[in-house]
């Protein structure tokens, strides 16, 4: 779907062009498209693409800020300000400004003016209302929040995360009807949006509704997603298993309840519902994956990882961590020039983690590469935040 999307906008400008039309004239249409594409999926091949091709646009400065919120706030925020300060007419420079005082510094009030520019110049911009909306919920002025998201939903309105927010705020103004409704209508269209929410704000009212509705499995199954998204194993292994127990059979319940079990050193009952999982429904490569995890990184069975993962990658090869994980399994294997292969296709998928980067640093060494090919990997690493120690070989080797 993502790359039928950037295919058309490719077919687009080619014929405006064809048509006569300049490209200094529709250029600034396709660069907000592509971004908007950028923000409905977070996929950073249009990223790449804006960068690309409008290297020096406001455009690709806001890739830059909306990348690092999260993994380094304090850049964010100083590239951010510069955003704004060169372009105050380019209302996503305020979105990406107020999201990093919001998330990365809880700086409400501040995030709200910054909201609030942007929205005079895009009225129509659904992700300003949104953020906005957030940011109100976490000021407690659960009225102007709630007015956010119905306005979010008036603009776009199969939004998940807008009718998840808004049954926050249902639930913070003693509404739980109308909690329960807009929970049940977000649940059914992403049960994974509740997972994309800051700092637990949906955690009180999902609890209500289960509370509420102790029968009602995807309330669970949501729950039990975003504890595992956010690491919580032991939270997430007991919703799982609270699915199961409500709805047997369903391979995604016991995927994830085998991961999660994973996590928790329950390697026989990890392999266990993954193996069920898998038995009702071989065609889905997540399941591969998580058993190629689990033999990489827990039980020590790097040639079991490596078939695994080649099982994941044969059903859907566009996910980086796939290839990075049989990139691991093939460097413990000693199969250097693979792990090299892996990696970097890994990173071509996603050029922002940097456990990929530390790898491929590793990697490097070991086949004897110098000094200066492995340690730009090393530094990439830190910058983008990683598992991997660096503290020695940077202090060592990359001064």
């Amino acid at each position: 779907m993502k790359t039928k999307h950037l295919s058309t906008l490719i077919i687009l400008v080619s014929v405006f062009l064809l048509s006569g039309i300049t490209f200094n004239s529709f250029g600034q249409d396709y660069a907000d498209q592509l971004m908007e594409l950028y923000l409905e999926t977070g996929s950073l091949e249009y990223a790449e693409k804006i960068r690309d091709d409008y290297k020096d646009s406001p455009h690709a400065k806001f890739c830059d800020v909306w990348e690092y919120i999260n993994v380094n706030n304090e850049k964010s925020r100083e590239l951010a300000g510069i955003l704004v300060e060169e372009y105050p007419d380019f209302a996503p420079g305020y979105l990406a400004y107020g999201t990093v005082l919001s998330r990365g510094f809880m700086n409400y009030t501040e995030a709200i003016s910054q909201f609030d520019r942007g929205i005079d110049l895009d009225p129509k911009f659904a992700l300003l209302f949104l953020n906005r909306g957030v940011a109100n919920l976490g000021l407690e002025k659960y009225e102007a929040a709630k007015e956010d998201f119905d306005k979010v939903l008036k603009l776009k309105r199969g939004n998940a995360l807008g009718f998840l927010l808004r049954g926050v705020a249902d639930f913070k103004l003693g509404d739980e009807e109308a909690m329960k409704a807009d929970f049940e209508i977000g649940l059914q269209l992403d049960y994974r949006a509740l997972s994309t929410i800051p700092e637990n704000l949906a955690e009180e009212a999902m609890n209500k509704a289960i509370e509420s509705a102790p029968e009602n499995a995807i309330y669970y199954f949501a729950r039990g997603y975003s504890y595992f998204v956010n690491e919580n194993y032991r939270s997430s292994r007991t919703d799982f298993s609270k699915c199961i127990e409500l709805v047997p059979g369903s391979s995604d319940f016991y995927k994830y309840s085998g991961a999660s079990k994973m996590h928790l050193d329950d390697f026989e009952g990890s392999q266990k519902d993954l193996n069920y999982a898998l038995s009702v429904n071989p065609d889905d490569p997540e399941i591969y994956y998580y058993l190629g995890v689990l033999m990489n990184d827990f039980l020590k069975q790097a040639a079991m990882a490596q078939e695994y993962m080649n099982h994941a990658i044969e059903l859907d090869d566009s996910h980086a961590s796939y290839f990075y994980e049989r990139s691991k399994a093939a460097f413990k294997m000693l199969n250097y020039q693979e792990a090299r292969d892996d990696v970097n296709r890994a990173l071509q998928k996603d050029y922002t983690k940097g456990d990929f980067y530390a790898l491929r640093g590793n990697i490097k060494m070991k086949t004897g590469r110098p000094v200066d090919d492995y340690c730009p990997d090393y530094k990439r690493a830190v910058e983008w935040g990683t598992s991997y120690n660096l503290k020695r070989v940077l202090k060592k080797s990359c001064q």
